[in-house]
């Protein structure tokens, strides 16, 4: 699973067709921000991406593969100053559950996964939009048990409401 934004679209789609990678989008989505409830933004009903400025933006350790790409690479300038590392989700949840700092994603969220005390809100005038999809090789036979997980997870996006 990954998504195609307008700053990877052209990377991913070469790197695909060079690797014989099958990409099918699922579902667009505008970028929303993860906060803890009791966060100072968490009454809006969406923000503006300098709004953000103040707080710390939480994305992955990238470490030092330099074939990695990932989207908190075009975020990570525009939306914050500062920045924490975190190497896995469950990190990140502590952290924001902990603190006032965010993480931007599509907004779906799972409850019995996440919690009850991590909101997404809408970043308005928002700069990209996110087209999550899955990815398999071109001649690639899915076997019953990944049909089954694409069905649960198609069912699951669109709960989300897709833009």
């Amino acid at each position: 699973m990954l998504y195609l934004s307008h700053g990877n679209e052209r990377f991913l789609t070469r790197l695909f067709h060079q690797k014989g990678i099958v990409f099918t989008p699922l579902g667009e989505y505008t970028p929303q921000i993860y906060i803890r409830k009791g966060h100072p933004l968490s009454s809006r009903t969406s923000v503006f991406i300098h709004e953000l400025k103040k707080y710390p933006y939480i994305q992955y350790d990238q470490r030092s593969d330099s074939e990695q790409y990932s989207e908190e690479i075009v975020f990570a300038d525009k939306v914050s100053t500062k920045q924490i590392f975190v190497t896995d989700r469950s990190g990140m949840l502590s952290v924001i559950r902990t603190t006032d700092a965010f993480n931007i994603g599509t907004g779906c969220i799972c409850p019995d996964m996440v919690g009850e005390d991590i909101i997404s809100i809408p970043i308005s005038g928002c700069f990209d939009t996110m087209t999550i999809g899955r990815i398999h090789l071109r001649n690639a036979i899915l076997d019953e048990a990944v049909q089954q997980y694409i069905a649960c997870l198609d069912e699951a996006l669109r709960r989300c409401h897709p833009v």
